[in-house]
């Protein structure tokens, strides 16, 4: 959900976060859930439901671009390629702009890097990248060859699956764990069903370490409420105290002053 005058929209909790170059996504303090800060001196409205943004599917089309590169033969023109691929992945990555980029293809880049915020699994097509280049300067064509077709499928997989993760699993956050490996096997296999057996396994977040934040959250907001609650007793018992000890001395007063009176109006009858 997109962020409104600087306050969740959800529960009105005010949002701290200065906004940068591309759009952000961060966690409310007060509900914990998924928010969008547009970029600095955005113009137009942001996608804020990670299941429809529009990307230009960064993963595949940066490996096409390095298969490309293979096909002509040279090692430097391969090593310029992956360098580019590297950058512009790590910029959608930290959600930074890339210099350069069209106007018209500022949206979908945006949304690649949310997609990416959600799903940085896709970083991993670094690794086929940096092994085709070291693979190319030792001369091992063959490898070069079967590590090229690996790597298209995957990227295509990943392409695919990645759509289906964020449509299918609802998510709520954004705090998935780049080296979360068994997750990303699962999520090749089956996106949807992966997200509902990690919440099975591991509570209502993604990871455990979120699970356990969230335990240790609910644990010293009981702790405070508990110390509050404690507090307002003691505070109770003393004002039941000093209430008690007024009206023991209105009490007293009370008492002496019929007790004087009585004895003045005996005095006075019996002067008569």
């Amino acid at each position: 959900m997109k962020i409104v005058d600087g306050k969740c929209p959800y529960c009105s909790q005010s949002i701290n976060e200065k906004p940068g170059k591309a759009v952000k996504q961060l966690n409310c303090e007060g509900c914990g859930r998924l928010l969008n800060l547009p970029p600095k001196g955005a113009s137009q409205a942001v996608n804020t439901k990670v299941g429809e943004v529009s990307t230009f599917e960064p993963g595949l089309v940066l490996s096409t671009c390095v298969g490309l590169a293979v096909a002509t033969g040279s090692i430097l023109i391969t090593s310029i390629v992956a360098g580019i691929a590297f950058v512009v992945m790590l910029l959608l990555w930290t959600q930074e702009e890339i210099p350069g980029m069209p106007s018209a293809l500022k949206e979908r880049a945006t949304g690649s890097s949310e997609r990416i915020r959600v799903f940085p699994f896709e970083l991993y097509l670094i690794v086929f990248w940096v092994a085709i280049i070291i693979f190319s300067m030792v001369g091992w064509g063959s490898l070069v060859g079967y590590t090229l077709c690996l790597m298209m499928f995957v990227a295509a997989l990943m392409s695919m699956q990645a759509a289906r993760f964020m449509r299918e699993s609802k998510m709520t956050s954004s705090k998935v764990n780049l080296f979360d490996f068994p997750l990303f096997i699962a999520i090749m296999r089956d996106p949807g069903k992966a997200f509902n057996k990690r919440k099975v396994e591991k509570g209502e977040g993604i990871s455990q370490e979120h699970f356990f934040n969230a335990a240790a959250e609910k644990e010293e907001k009981e702790a405070k409420i508990a110390a509050d609650s404690e507090e307002m007793a003691k505070n109770r018992a003393i004002k039941l105290g000093e209430r008690k000890a007024w009206e023991e001395d209105i009490d007293q007063r009370y008492n002496k002053w019929l007790e004087e009176e009585s004895t003045r109006l005996i005095q006075e009858t019996s002067g008569r």
